[in-house]
C-alpha cells in the first residue's frame, strides 16, 4: 500500500513538474510576445527615422558616462568626436535635429563632445548676437516663462550651456547670466520666473512644466 501510494505520489509529481514547466514556459512565450508588442510601433513604424541622430548619439555618450563605460581607446574616442561634429552646421555652428530646439540640441551636443576632452568644429556663428550681455538679458526676458516654461527653458538654459562648453563666454556675461536668474526667481516657490508661476492649491498640477523648466536652468547654476 505504502509503495503505491508512494509510486502514485512520485506520478503525480512528474505531472505537475511537467504542468508547471509548461505554464512557465507559457509566461515566458507571453512576456516575449507582450516586449514584440511594445517594440514593434517603434521599430516598424512607416517612415520611422532610423538614422544616426546628434541628440540620440549625445544621449548615447551621457549614458556611457553615467555607467562609467566612455571607450577609453583613441581610436574610438576619436571616432566619436568626428561623428558627433559632423552634425554641426558650419556656417551657424548650430546642431540640429527635429524634436529639439536648435539651441537645446547645440548645448546637448557641445557637452557630449566635452565627455571625450573635445570642442565642436566651429564657433557658433549663430549665438554670437546673443554674447552681448544686454541682448542676453532680453532674450531671456521675451521667452514665454508662463505658457511654456519647460520647452523655453531649452533655449534660455542651453544658451548658457552651448557658449560656456564651447569657450565662447566672457565672465563679465556669466556674471549677469546669473544675476539675471537670481533677480527673476520666483521667491514662494523657488521656480523661474517670477510673475509666471501659478499659485494656490488649485494650480499644483499645472506647476510641474515649470518643476521641469527650472530643473534646465539648475544645471547651470551647478
Amino acid at each position: 500500500g505504502l509503495a503505491g501510494r508512494a509510486a502514485a505520489g512520485g506520478q503525480e509529481g512528474g505531472d505537475g513538474e511537467h504542468h508547471g514547466g509548461l505554464a512557465a514556459s507559457g509566461r515566458r512565450a507571453g512576456v516575449r510576445a507582450r516586449d514584440r508588442r511594445l517594440r514593434e510601433p517603434l521599430l516598424e513604424a512607416p517612415g520611422a527615422d532610423r538614422a544616426p541622430n546628434p541628440y540620440g548619439a549625445s544621449d548615447a555618450a551621457n549614458l556611457l558616462y553615467t555607467l562609467d563605460e566612455l571607450p577609453s581607446s583613441a581610436a574610438t574616442r576619436a571616432a566619436w568626436v568626428a561623428a558627433l561634429r559632423s552634425w554641426q552646421e558650419p556656417e551657424t555652428g548650430v546642431f540640429r535635429e527635429a524634436t529639439h530646439d536648435p539651441i537645446h540640441t547645440t548645448a546637448h551636443c557641445i557637452a557630449a563632445l566635452e565627455l571625450f576632452d573635445a570642442l565642436p568644429a566651429h564657433r557658433l556663428t549663430a549665438l554670437a548676437p546673443l554674447r552681448d550681455a544686454g541682448a542676453m538679458e532680453e532674450f531671456l526676458g521675451a521667452l514665454d516663462w508662463a505658457g511654456r516654461p519647460w520647452t523655453e527653458s531649452h533655449r534660455g538654459a542651453g544658451l548658457y550651456a552651448a557658449l560656456h562648453l564651447a569657450g565662447e563666454s566672457s565672465p563679465e556675461w556669466e556674471a549677469r547670466y546669473f544675476a539675471w536668474l537670481a533677480r527673476e526667481g520666483d521667491p514662494e516657490t523657488g521656480l523661474w520666473r517670477r510673475g509666471a508661476v501659478p499659485r494656490g492649491d488649485a494650480s499644483l498640477g499645472l506647476l510641474f512644466p515649470h518643476l521641469a523648466g527650472t530643473f534646465h536652468y539648475l544645471f547651470n547654476c551647478e
